[in-house]
């Protein structure tokens, strides 16, 4: 906690018990407000992409006891029909898809829907877009500056769709060190990072990085009164233990297989409708193995969160620089 603000105001949490009582920190609330916030700092461009994104949707989506949601199905057959999606690595399409399913949902974890409503395609796309989102989180003195590794997380975490972290031995102290490491580390961050910053670790006795994602979304949603303080992110927690599961980032991992697919699907993705099929691409393969290797630090598990922090700051080029937003 940052010893530098007061979080023993007892105003701060009649305010926090008050907005529990009006159900603006359940999830449903949360996850609505977050959509707000996007659509506000203009993540997604509202005179061009959002209309375009809304004409798409609507053409794709199927309706269900009154919602319209747009299907895996339905998300592949359109990659597949503007030629960014080849047949034989439908597979990969369906990890991406996956990967939004799970974005859509931040900061929660569980349940991941079975589809994509409009809103929650916005704000999956909304963190593919790191320079575009980061002011969707408060960052201020009472809360903290989110670093670039907190995004990278997010996308490992949408497609860790595996558990072989829990056979590695698990350090908790090693892994406070490194998430406050993390969190301090602005190096070659674009100038989106140039102005305030509160960094703070976000990792600590009450929970990893995944729960203090929650924090950091509680303190931002809150409704501003503005003749009264807010309560600072810290007063949350009690909240957040409530909303947050009982999965850990250490456990999280990325089957190899499927991380090979998805570096090969948005490869090919960033081409822009090469003229030749991907299966005519001979070195193809080789170029996404050089790629992916230095992730893949054991051969008998998946890519964990270490392995693939390492990796990237090690010069990994990362799914998202290829092509996985919506830019």
């Amino acid at each position: 906690m940052d010893d530098s603000i007061d979080i023993s105001n007892p105003n701060y949490y009649t305010r926090i018990e008050e907005l529990t009582a009006q159900g603006l920190l359940d999830r449903d609330a949360v996850l609505y407000e977050l959509t707000r916030r996007i659509c506000m700092f203009g993540v997604i461009n509202s005179e061009t992409e959002l209309p375009h994104l809304r004409r798409t949707f609507d053409s794709l989506a199927v309706e269900t006891n009154g919602t319209k949601t747009l299907t895996q199905s339905a998300f592949l057959s359109f990659l597949e029909f503007t030629g960014f999606l080849s047949p034989s690595m439908r597979d990969a399409g369906a990890l991406v898809y996956r990967s939004l399913l799970y974005l859509s949902q931040y900061p929660f974890h569980q349940p991941i829907p079975d589809s994509l409503t409009y809103m929650a395609l916005i704000r999956a796309l909304a963190w593919t877009m790191p320079g575009q989102a980061r002011p969707v989180h408060d960052e201020c003195k009472a809360s903290r500056t989110r670093s670039p590794a907190d995004f990278r997380r997010l996308l490992f975490q949408s497609f860790a769709t595996a558990r072989d972290g829990t056979s590695i031995p698990f350090d908790a102290e090693y892994a406070k060190v490194q998430a406050q490491r993390r969190a301090f580390d602005f190096v070659g961050a674009s100038h989106h990072y140039d102005g305030l910053k509160f960094p703070k670790t976000n990792y600590d006795d009450h929970g990893d990085e995944m729960f203090h994602d929650i924090l950091d979304v509680l303190f931002s949603i809150q409704p501003q009164i503005i003749w009264l303080a807010p309560p600072p992110r810290d007063c949350f927690r009690a909240t957040a233990r409530k909303l947050a599961g009982d999965e850990r980032l250490h456990d999280l991992s990325i089957p190899q297989d499927q991380f090979r697919s998805v570096v090969k699907l948005l490869v090919t993705a960033s081409f822009r409708k090469p003229t030749v099929p991907v299966e005519g691409l001979v070195d193809l393969d080789h170029v996404v193995d050089c790629m992916v290797r230095p992730a893949i630090q054991r051969p008998d598990i998946g890519i964990t969160w270490d392995m693939y922090d390492k990796a990237a700051r090690g010069g990994m080029v990362s799914p998202l620089k290829l092509g996985f937003s919506c830019e």
